[in-house]
């Protein structure tokens, strides 16, 4: 139960970190703000592609991505909340890696058999 504990003290610290640098990016020029929105989008799309792969960086990237694009978005802040309590779900982190075991056994049978 302490990991439970202390997940919600980790997203409640997020939460409050978020709200704190949402006022200084706001204070960016629009076409900077842009820029990084379009960047941090290109970043997420790519996470979730290594994240099958190599989930230990692809977790991390995913989480940096959304965060950033919770500073523009409300839905991305929202969505970086439970992508964080799910990856605190050990079930959840088990799944994702038997899913990603399979795809690179499935990607090197498709490699070798050519």
């Amino acid at each position: 139960m302490a990991n439970k504990d202390n997940l919600d003290i980790f997203i409640v610290r997020i939460q409050h970190f978020i709200d704190g640098k949402r006022a200084s990016y706001g204070k960016l020029p629009r076409v900077l703000q842009l820029l990084i929105v379009l960047a941090t989008f290109i970043t997420t799309i790519l996470s979730l592609a290594i994240i099958l792969i190599l989930p230990e960086i692809g977790a991390p990237l995913l989480l940096l991505s959304l965060g950033v694009l919770s500073f523009e978005f409300g839905w991305a802040e929202r969505l970086l909340l439970r992508v964080m309590s799910l990856f605190g779900n050990k079930i959840f982190i088990r799944i994702l890696t038997v899913v990603a075991f399979v795809i690179v056994i499935a990607l090197a049978v498709i490699w070798f058999n050519r």
